[in-house]
């Protein structure tokens, strides 16, 4: 083995680039992790992954249980051994892989370029993403090889203040080589009855990367008094809804939206349990606003955040229904 150290170097910028360049048609390869906990000690995870670009993937993970996860577009798919049947939910084709997340550099951290490592006749470059946040230091450490032009992790560690946290290393099976289609179809798995289960959620950090999922511009809330805490997308009856969670104080609000297929003037509001649902369509989007009966000013409130088109402060109470 041969270790190079280099902290000034323009190599670094280069690398990343190929790096967010990548173009994986498909992959198969297995992720062994190690993580380490002051609590519950030691805990090692197997699995093996197929990837076919741009909405499939199918993972097993290799260990007591046999378990399934399959992604084949707007199905999810979830197999163990132990259960009597298999369950089917809606989803959408949002694949997240950690050899593709582990490029993505932490919130406000610092990129240093630490040199070489090469074993037999493989280069990897080495690099560090910290982040410091309170008093806490953040590091991730990844080790990357090129294969074709393609920049790939063989091995990633985190440190939480230079202890390390976990350990993932990657051993490819395939590297853009055709996958037997019918790994990602639920036929591939032993005969079970099935369980349609509703949706499986997809959630996102920003709004910015949930919209190329939908088809429509999201109305948002203007006022500053509610924290959007939660961003999902949900699959109902073959279409993308935005599900957006907020929160001000104890009081929690949901806010769907989809694509408006119907025309509408006006608003509904319905009380269901112990919640009131709000409906209207507003530039083409449909909008479902929904929390507790008791907080029915908050509620009101909020929708005025989110259109003026409405006077929904001067309903005092008052319910309509379509």
């Amino acid at each position: 083995m041969i270790l190079v150290i280099a902290f000034e170097s323009d190599l670094d910028v280069e690398v990343l680039e190929k790096i967010n360049s990548n173009q994986i048609k498909s992959i198969v390869y297995i992720e062994k992790r190690v993580s380490f906990s002051e609590w519950d000690g030691k805990f090692e995870l197997q699995k093996k992954i197929y990837y076919s670009h741009p909405d499939k993937v199918r993972i097993e993970k290799l260990d007591d249980l046999h378990e399934v996860e399959i992604i084949n577009r707007y199905n999810y798919v979830y197999y163990n051994d132990r259960l009597d049947k298999i369950i089917v939910r809606q989803t959408i084709p949002k694949i997240e892989l950690d050899i593709f997340d582990a490029f993505s550099m932490p919130y406000d951290s610092k990129t240093e370029f630490q040199g070489y490592e090469t074993k037999g006749n493989i280069t990897y470059n080495i690099f560090s993403f910290i982040c410091n946040i309170d008093d806490t230091k953040y590091v991730k450490k990844i080790w990357t090889f090129e294969h074709e032009g393609i920049s790939l992790p063989y091995k990633i560690e985190y440190f939480i203040n230079n202890s390390i946290v976990s350990l993932s290393t990657f051993e490819y099976v395939s590297i853009n080589k055709p996958i037997d289609d019918n790994l990602f179809r639920v036929d591939s798995l032993p005969q079970k009855n099935f369980a349609y289960d509703g949706c499986e959620s997809a959630y996102f950090l920003n709004i910015e990367d949930a919209l190329k999922y939908i088809s429509f511009i999201p109305k948002i809330s203007i006022s500053g008094d509610y924290s959007l805490i939660k961003i999902e997308i949900i699959r109902i009856q073959e279409e993308n809804v935005l599900r957006l969670n907020y929160n001000k104080d104890d009081v929690n609000i949901i806010l769907n939206e989809k694509k408006a297929n119907k025309n509408f003037k006006g608003y509904t509001v319905k009380s269901e349990g112990e919640n009131i649902i709000i409906n209207f369509i507003e530039d083409g989007v449909e909008i479902e606003i929904s929390g507790k009966a008791e907080d029915y000013v908050d509620i009101m409130q909020f929708c005025s955040s989110i259109t003026q088109k409405i006077n929904f402060e001067a309903i005092d109470g008052e319910y309509y229904d379509e």
